[in-house]
């Protein structure tokens, strides 16, 4: 009896020891459950593999966790390749590296070379409980009465017949000696490697005498001492010592809360974790139980009872998975970072929220909480009280402990300041109004060196004055009224003032200046304006912390702040605290962890929940550096102290897995089509990609380290690309893309700590890329056989184009020559044009003098129209014949005008109409002319009608009738056509004759339609200058009823080119100028002649000066004759160049002059001409023996004023010569007696008419100047007095004087006109003397200025 009570009271000890413990110990656990992504929270089993990674088994799914993300596996019905089930029951790793899952119906394998699972048929039950010895062989339990062993030869699991199947099996294990332990509903068995002997424990408790539930072992394991543990299913847990075969027993009633052993694990230390329904016992060496369960005040506690698996992964940190709250995760350096709570007990603190902290000493700590007020901390004991006072709110912002008075000065928000005496407990409070308190929101408090206290409000600055008990501003408006967020008093007794909007100020109490840092846009300094903390170093530098602009320091020498740039970027972060330690390391509370910052060797790191911190928010002014050296940092959820010393970022050994490969953006694995890979990625050295592969490629990766991986930063390098380490911080997927074929290395390594690079393990991964197709080994076989084949090709093309070119040579020598025989024939008849149509012009002028003579004998007379006649047939068959020629050869251009052709067609219709009426044929005009214009060629449309008519009436018999009818019409196509017909009853063409009337040289042979003096080219002219103009000739015919021919010619703008189109405009002062040719058959020099203009000489007394320009001597010296015999002066040249001399010095009325000649030509002598301002206003005829519309534009355009073609009417010549000089004279007398008539009518050309216009604009200017010279007028319009005169003399006859005279006296009857008395006229006309200006005025206009005022007046 008395034993038992012995032993009851020990197990009570021993339970209040276990409480005491698990009360002592402060464990801060991270958590994985669902919100992070696990299937589900129900965590069944756990195991980390080779390569790190931990594979976690629930009730609905397996998960794979890297550290960074979850992956998921699940059933998927009807795909062999996933799960078996979704109730995962057991994970194994062999010692092959493979890993089987069992499940509650069945087991299955995983194959990471494809990422999937190979099912088996057997067994098909609940499997659990896997274990492998050191011979390979692996066991595993199904129907919780089976054992099976697995059969590598055939990959199939077979039943172990040497254990009995009465018992029901639920666990499995191996010792050192590979005996395999086996727990079952009867106890614990034990077989030797050849299932040849067995040791069974029926009764591990020597007390139980019975055999029920809760004998049933769920859990065997063996420890590093080879120890087996044995976990029941309700009667606790027993030890058994493998070398005495000892067993110690742990129940209910000696320190287990709870007898339901479901997990069984060894940690670093040596410590079991007995995983029950009431949380994790933990059996130290010492003896010790330490009892961890779910406390529901604490976040960063257990967060379920009921565990089911407990793992140690390879940082040796502890893995509980448990049935509600998934898996609980204690890492092994958690005891770095104290953590003092918040809850209810007296132990931890009354709020989480915690602001300012200062020591009193022996232990004692004051801290400001900002939801649980003020707090007082005994650290011996651990105890933790809240100060209760009236005058104490729970919002505490700050404290200042005076250890010469022994009083706390405690700043509240919306409490004001409330002073705490230590010694007497007495509490004395000042507020906002009599105390001279700012405000009752007090956010800092500070003493200075003097012990003056300083309080930061939200409105200003204040400090206390003693003798008057109350609080005083400084003299600074702005400071004392500012929001003030935090105080720092420096060695130097500057009191640092940080604002919460307008940057950071510095008072110096000595002298009283007051300097201020303002964040500016856009300029170097400070880039925030909230201002957080303030600290002076062991250096005296001063450090900023700020709301939104990171880190600052400043220089005190040259007082510049500058912004503290790192790789942890600290510019990003809120900055709360700042202390220094021992090491001249600083420690920064930031608003994303713990920063700590070796200046000296710009070490930083950066401290997180991932090394023990409860959270990674701190909280403002909340940090204290305490006399023993330990630091104190308020968090948002409770307090933390360390010391700097025993705190650090370990190195630890980080194994990096290849993830995955990406093409594009799909993950590749073997079983792809045409994969690179032909294991799983991670277990690959080396791929080969195609060129199209490469083209974009990924590679993820990560670095295992369970728990660590918030600071593992990684550093990756292309060897082939990259020439160093690019440090890509925390990136974990480096894309690819556009790699030239060849071979690379990929290469990376990850850091921990951000330290120690070179130390850093290296993974790497060979990459082959594959040229593509066209570079490969095959794509240059085929180029070989194609470079073949192409020389081949080539050679038979280069011989088959020799002969092609060789042919094609001598088409082209042939062409030439044939272009040079047409260019020699253009050439010759051009020549033998000109030189035939000069004597012809020399036959054909004098003999129309001569029978123009009235004595002549009529019968010569007649003889001698009859040589005339044949000379014009001549000159006329040589014009045909050289047109028909050029457009034979291709030489012949249109050149189109603008006008109405229908007018044209009319002058034409009358030349013909005196030949028609001779011959009693009745020759009528239909004409439907609306006044169109359009673009036609009038020496085409000439040639044309001239043909046609000249034929209709040559066959037409008297009495007989022609009809010539125009019409501009639209054809189907949209274009404008001049349509012609002409309609004759002569004797008409056979059928059989029509197809061939346009044939070259084509005569028809019927009756008198022969003609033997004829080319046979007339129609065949006339079809070809249809075709050139664009348009269509037909004609309809029947013998003995007459012919009608219809023409249609294209006369749209747009059916031709601009080059085609001249400016030179078809008008009726141009037709004019046309020299129209009759059939030489009804020509009649007598009648033409008669016709001819009035004929009167030229005034004996207007001796005018003829240039007469031509090469050839005989026709020069006939017209020098002809003119001279009209009373001209008649000067001679024989080239341009030699007619410009004499131009330019005689100054001729007239030039007439030959196009075709030596040195300089007629057009280009017409053109300098007329681009000389001396010689600009000289008259030109041009004469030529060349024809074609195309020659008289060209003439016109280079200045001709007419163009005549060879042989010429001489009496024609003479009359349009007599015209010209009398038609400007007419104009000179008329400009004369009135200077304001137009001045283009004497002008004759733009040049002239400029020169006049601005003569005349300078005069009128200055025409009250009496002194107005003739050097002034030179002067202003740029010429010599030599031009003036010769242009004032021939262009209006008369001097400039007189010129000057004339305008003066114009106006002057203006100025009359309009009320000016006689000398006022005179002064603003420039006459110096009004009597001078009667006389001229009276001479000029026949009465005095008096008589013409009277005359008005009248």
């Amino acid at each position: 009896m008395r034993l038992k009570l012995f032993v009851s009271l020990i197990m009570f000890f021993l339970f209040l020891a276990v409480k005491a413990e698990s009360n002592g110990v402060d464990f801060h656990f991270a958590h994985l459950t669902s919100n992070d992504g696990i299937s589900q929270q129900h965590i069944t089993c756990m195991m980390q593999d080779d390569k790190g990674l931990m594979w976690i088994g629930t009730k609905n799914g397996l998960c794979l966790y890297n550290g960074y993300e979850i992956k998921r596996y699940f059933n998927d019905v009807g795909d062999n390749n996933s799960l078996i089930h979704n109730f995962i029951r057991s994970i194994f790793q062999d010692a092959q590296k493979r890993i089987w899952i069992g499940t509650e119906k069945g087991l299955c394998r995983y194959l990471p070379e494809f990422d999937v699972f190979q099912q088996y048929d057997y067994p098909q039950a609940v499997t659990a409980s896997f274990v492998q010895n050191s011979q390979g062989d692996i066991f595993c339990v199904s129907g919780h009465n089976l054992l099976n062993r697995y059969d590598e030869t055939n990959n199939t699991f077979q039943r172990v017949d040497a254990v009995a199947d009465s018992v029901q099996i639920y666990s499995l294990a191996t010792d050192d000696n590979d005996r395999l332990w086996i727990g079952t509903d009867r106890g614990l068995k034990v077989y030797d490697q050849k299932f040849m002997h067995v040791t069974e424990y029926t009764a591990l408790n020597p007390n139980d005498l019975t055999h029920d539930v809760a004998d049933i072992i769920n859990v065997i394991f063996i420890d590093k001492q080879n120890n087996i543990w044995v976990g029941k299913n309700g009667n606790g847990i027993v030890r058994i010592n493998s070398k005495t075969n000892e067993i110690t027993y742990w129940n209910k009633t000696n320190g287990l809360t709870d007898g339901m052993i479901r997990a069984i694990e060894q940690d670093v230390l040596g410590r079991m974790w007995v995983g029950t329904e009431k949380g994790v016992f933990i059996f130290s060496p010492d003896g010790r139980i330490h009892n961890i369960r779910q406390d529901y005040t604490d976040n960063q506690g257990l967060n379920d009872n009921a565990i089911y698996s407990i793992v140690r992964d390879r940082d040796d940190n502890i893995w509980i998975g448990t049935y509600f709250g998934g898996i609980n995760i204690l890492k092994n350096d958690y005891k770095q970072f104290r953590h003092y709570r918040a809850g209810y007990s007296n132990m931890l603190l009354k709020g989480k929220a915690v602001r300012k902290i200062v020591e009193e000493g022996n232990g004692i700590f004051w801290i400001a909480t900002e939801d649980g007020g003020l707090n007082r901390l005994n650290e011996k004991t651990g105890e933790i009280k809240k100060i209760e006072h009236p005058s104490l709110v729970d919002n505490v912002h700050a404290l200042l402990y005076d250890s010469v008075s022994h009083e706390l000065w405690i700043g509240m928000f919306r409490g004001g300041l409330t002073c705490y005496n230590l010694r007497t407990g007495s509490f004395r409070n000042y507020t906002e109004g009599p105390s001279g308190l700012g405000s009752d929101m007090i956010f800092s408090i500070e003493m200075d060196h003097d012990g003056v206290l300083w309080i930061a409000s939200v409105r200003g600055l204040r400090y206390f004055d003693k003798k008057k008990n109350r609080f005083e501003c400084i003299p600074h408006e702005l400071l004392s009224n500012v929001f003030i967020y935090t105080l720092y008093v420096d060695s130097k007794n500057n009191i640092w003032i940080g604002t919460r909007v307008r940057g950071l100020f510095r008072y110096n109490k000595k002298s009283g200046e007051i300097k201020s840092w303002e964040s500016k846009e856009n300029t170097p300094g400070l880039s925030d304006n909230f201002i957080t903390s303030v600290f002076e170093d062991t250096k005296h530098r001063i450090w900023i912390g700020t709301n939104n602009g990171g880190l600052h320091s400043l220089d005190q020498t040259s007082e510049l702040i500058k912004n503290v740039d790192d790789e942890l970027s600290l510019d990003e972060n809120c900055i709360y605290g700042i202390l220094e330690d021992d090491n001249k390391r600083l420690w920064i509370s930031t608003n994303n962890g713990l920063v700590s910052i070796d200046t000296n060797q710009n070490d930083i790191r950066r401290y997180t929940v991932d090394e023990g911190l409860p959270v990674n928010q701190f909280n403002y002014a909340s940090c204290l550096r305490s006399k023993s050296g330990r630091f104190y940092f308020g968090t948002v959820n409770g307090l933390i102290s360390f010391h700097p010393d025993q705190v650090e970022i370990k190195d630890r050994p980080l194994n990096i897995v290849l993830s995955n490969l990406y093409i594009g953006n799909h993950i590749v694995t073997a079983r792809d089509k045409k994969s690179p890979l032909s294991n799983s990625f991670d277990e690959t050295e080396k791929i080969k990609l195609t060129a199209k592969q490469a083209r974009s490629f990924s590679i993820e990766y990560a670095a295992i380290s369970l728990g660590y991986t918030s600071n593992i930063t990684y550093a990756i390098k292309m060897e082939g690309v990259d020439r160093e380490w690019n440090y890509v911080n925390k990136q974990r997927r480096i894309v690819y893309s556009g790699l030239p074929h060849g071979d690379y290395l990929f290469k990376v390594k990850a850091s921990s700590s951000g330290l120690n690079w070179d130390k850093a393990t290296e993974r790497v991964l060979a990459i082959e890329i594959l040229p593509p197709f066209y570079l490969s080994n095959l794509a240059y076989v085929i180029y070989f056989l194609l470079v073949l084949s192409v020389l081949y090709v080539v050679y038979r093309v280069v011989s088959i184009r020799i002969k092609e070119k060789n042919m094609m040579k001598m088409e082209y020598l042939e062409k030439e020559n044939i272009k040079a025989m047409n260019k020699l024939k253009i050439d010759f008849f051009t020549n033998i044009s000109h030189e035939l149509k000069t004597p012809l012009t020399l036959i054909i002028s004098p003999l129309q003098s001569v029978i123009e003579d009235a004595a002549l004998d009529f019968g010569l007379k007649s003889r001698l129209q009859t040589v005339l006649r044949n000379a014009h047939r001549m000159v006329r068959l040589i014009e045909e014949l050289i047109t028909f020629n050029k457009i034979e050869s291709g030489q012949t251009r249109i050149r189109l005008q603008k006008g109405n052709p229908l007018e044209f067609i009319e002058e034409i219709y009358y030349l013909f109409k005196d030949i028609a009426d001779k011959k009693d044929i009745n020759f009528e005009l239909d004409l439907e002319d609306n006044g169109e214009e359009v673009w036609y060629s009038p020496s085409y449309v000439e040639k044309i009608v001239n043909n046609l008519l000249s034929n209709a009436i040559k066959f037409t018999a008297e009495g007989g009738s022609v009809i010539l009818s125009a019409s501009i019409v639209e054809n189907n196509e949209g274009y404008i056509m001049l349509n012609i017909r002409v309609e004759d009853t002569g004797i008409g063409i056979a059928r059989e004759e029509l197809a061939n009337v346009f044939n070259n040289y084509y005569q028809t042979r019927r009756g008198q339609n022969f003609d033997p003096n004829g080319w046979g080219i007339g129609l065949a002219l006339t079809y070809n200058l249809v075709q050139i103009h664009k348009g269509t000739i037909s004609v309809e015919s029947e013998v003995g009823k007459g012919s009608r021919f219809s023409v249609l010619l294209n006369v749209s703008e747009n059916a031709f080119s601009p080059q085609e189109r001249s400016e030179v405009k078809a008008d009726q002062n141009f037709l004019v100028t046309y020299n129209y040719q009759k059939s030489e058959e009804y020509q009649n020099s007598d009648e033409m002649m008669n016709q001819s203009l009035n004929q009167d000489a030229v005034d004996p007394e207007m001796k005018y000066t003829l240039l007469v320009v031509d090469d050839n001597q005989e026709l020069a010296a006939f017209l020098s004759e002809i003119f001279s015999a009209k009373y001209y002066r008649v000067l001679t040249a024989m080239n341009g160049e030699e007619a410009l001399k004499i131009a330019r010095k005689s100054n001729p009325d007239i030039i007439i002059s030959d196009i075709m000649m030596p040195v300089m030509d007629g057009i280009t002598l017409c053109s300098k001409l007329k681009n000389d301002l001396l010689t600009s206003h000289i008259p030109v005829i041009l004469l030529t023996a060349k024809q074609g519309q195309e020659n008289i534009i060209s003439g016109y355009e280079s200045g001709a004023d007419m163009y005549v073609e060879k042989p010429f009417n001489t009496q024609a010549l003479e009359l349009m010569v007599q015209n010209m000089l009398r038609t400007r004279e007419r104009n000179r007398k008329q400009f004369k007696d009135d200077p304001e008539l137009n001045i283009t009518a004497v002008a004759g050309n733009p040049r002239d008419e400029k020169l006049l216009n601005e003569i005349k604009t300078f005069i009128d200017d200055n025409i009250e100047n009496e002194n107005l010279s003739v050097s002034d007028i030179t002067q202003a319009v740029g010429v010599s007095r030599t031009v003036l005169h010769v242009k004032m003399k021939n262009l209006i006859g008369m001097s400039i004087f007189e010129y000057v005279r004339n305008l003066r006296l114009n106006k002057a009857k203006e100025l009359l006109k309009e009320g000016f008395n006689i000398s006022e006229t005179a002064y603003k006309t420039g006459f110096s003397d009004p009597n001078y200006f009667s006389k001229c005025f009276k001479k000029k206009y026949g009465s005095t200025p008096s008589d013409y005022i009277a005359t008005f007046k009248s």
